[in-house]
């Protein structure tokens, strides 16, 4: 009932006017205040003259009445430009008072400070990022430059080993073991990502999830001896020509990231380097020219060759662990110290 009241209101005074009150017939309140000093100015404008009959007012009358006066009161506070303590909210057709105002702009700085606060984290966590990332690849180049100038007596074994689906998917163990070792750049190409995603969705897709979460895990991680292969390490993306043929055109271009990486290997170290093998496709126990395309990477004649003619070596990786694991030099133990006793 109070917006009809309000309508009312609106239909019996004129709400635009000059005047604070535009009515000289006083209410309830105002015979009481009558006399009232502080309101004297006020109550000149007032009728207080009950023999009228426009003075005597109905309770509808009184109620309409209030309602105006209270408005043109809030109109009159929120113009007042020496207290500046109410003002008018044209959207919300509201008086704003001084406790809304401070509420308002408590929460205006609030919300800002948030801003402020989300925005200066959201900077500091990409700087991190960043600097993690240079990190990485400032590990990764001195390691690249230390193999460049290790005698090639000691540089038996590639520094670059890129592993296969079938040597994610079936030999785990000896993937982690060899990057663990931090004697090796262990990479993962895109392709081989690519055939796993594939081989997760058929029927025996235990083994194939278990290599997804593998990487998924080590790759979270940011290990800088385990790593997936970069957009720029490969040269020109072949286009596949057939629907078949979707295999073979992978193991090509696993190839070609390995031929990538040693070109790359190469320039960074010294004229000695091209004569020693710097990258070994390690593949698992299922891949090999005679074998199918179950793994989703099958290698041909074709790819071995070009791998051989590109001096990028291709083994099987139970047979490079076993090569490797004799060359490992067994670390010290670690020393303890004792507190000296101390005298009496």
């Amino acid at each position: 009932k109070g917006d009809d009241l309000a309508a009312a209101a609106e239909e019996m005074f004129v709400f635009d006017h000059e005047e604070l009150f535009s009515s000289r017939s006083p209410l309830p309140e105002d015979m009481t205040l009558l006399g009232f000093s502080p309101l004297a100015g006020i109550q000149e404008h007032l009728s207080f003259d009950w023999s009228k009959p426009e003075t005597r007012l109905t309770s509808e009358q009184e109620v309409l009445l209030r309602i105006h006066r209270l408005q043109a009161f809030g109109k009159a506070m929120a113009n007042n430009k020496v207290l500046a303590c109410f003002t008018w909210d044209a959207d919300s057709k509201t008086y704003i008072g001084p406790a809304q105002l401070t509420a308002a702009r408590n929460a205006t700085e609030e919300k800002r400070a948030k801003q402020r606060d989300a925005e200066t984290a959201a900077k500091q966590e990409r700087f991190m990022k960043a600097m993690a990332q240079r990190k990485l690849e400032v590990d990764v180049e001195q390691l690249e430059h230390n193999l460049g100038k290790a005698p090639l007596s000691k540089r038996v074994l590639s520094p670059y080993l890129v592993v296969d689906p079938n040597a994610l998917i079936f030999h785990r163990p000896l993937v982690e073991k060899l990057a663990k070792s931090r004697e090796f750049i262990v990479i993962v190409p895109i392709q081989v990502i690519d055939a796993l995603d594939v081989l997760k969705k058929g029927r025996a897709n235990q083994p194939v999830r278990e290599a997804i979460k593998f990487l998924e895990t080590h790759f979270r991680r940011g290990n800088r001896w385990f790593r997936a292969q970069r957009d720029f390490e490969q040269s020109e993306t072949a286009p596949r020509r057939r629907q078949e043929e979707v295999a073979e055109w992978r193991f090509l271009r696993i190839i070609d990231c390995c031929v990538h990486l040693a070109k790359r290997a190469a320039s960074k170290g010294s004229d000695r380097l091209p004569s020693h093998t710097l990258v070994t496709l390690l593949m698992g126990q299922h891949s090999s020219p005679a074998e199918d395309s179950s793994c989703g990477v099958a290698a041909t004649d074709h790819g071995i060759a070009l791998a051989k003619k590109q001096g990028i070596d291709i083994a099987p990786i139970e047979s490079f662990v076993a090569q490797w694991q004799p060359r490992q030099r067994s670390k010290p133990p670690p020393r303890r110290f004792r507190r000296p006793a101390r005298g009496r």
